[in-house]
């Protein structure tokens, strides 16, 4: 119990879910560390995607992430069912993505980017595949 509580961690995310998420719950009190401690009058971080999203972009601004996390998956996983291909097919971009989810309650997404990389790759990955043949499109065919 005294190792939670001496967690600086811990302590920023019960000031900001009490001082900023119950405030403003559906908004957030805006992106940027101007806003944290114009309102809170210091900088917070609570290293923590979950909740320094809720804090600055509140739920609204979460479910936008959950939802990009989600489809993106879901675009992995589409894709091999109505290619009739392989999970193998997919297995790096979509390991990069779901190592990302618990490692997200270690770091803040606005500090942390490989949660935003692993997206990334996961779109590219999937609007690059060939249709016919599952293969990575060839940019220089015209």
């Amino acid at each position: 119990s005294n190792t939670i509580e001496s967690n600086a961690r811990m302590t920023s995310g019960e000031i900001l879910w009490h001082q900023a998420i119950t405030k403003n719950p559906f908004m957030g009190i805006g992106i940027g560390n101007e806003n944290s401690k114009y309102i809170l009058e210091y900088v917070p971080d609570a290293d923590n995607m979950y909740i320094d999203a809720l804090t600055q972009v509140g739920i609204t601004g979460l479910s936008a992430i959950i939802i990009l996390i989600i489809s993106s998956i879901r675009r992995l996983v589409k894709y091999t069912q109505t290619n009739k291909r392989r999970f193998s097919s997919i297995a790096i971009p979509m390991s990069l993505i779901i190592i990302q989810i618990p490692l997200s309650f270690t770091e803040s997404v606005f500090d942390e980017m490989m949660i935003w990389y692993a997206i990334a790759i996961v779109n590219i990955y999937i609007n690059n595949l060939n249709k016919t043949d599952g293969t990575i499109s060839n940019y220089n065919r015209r």
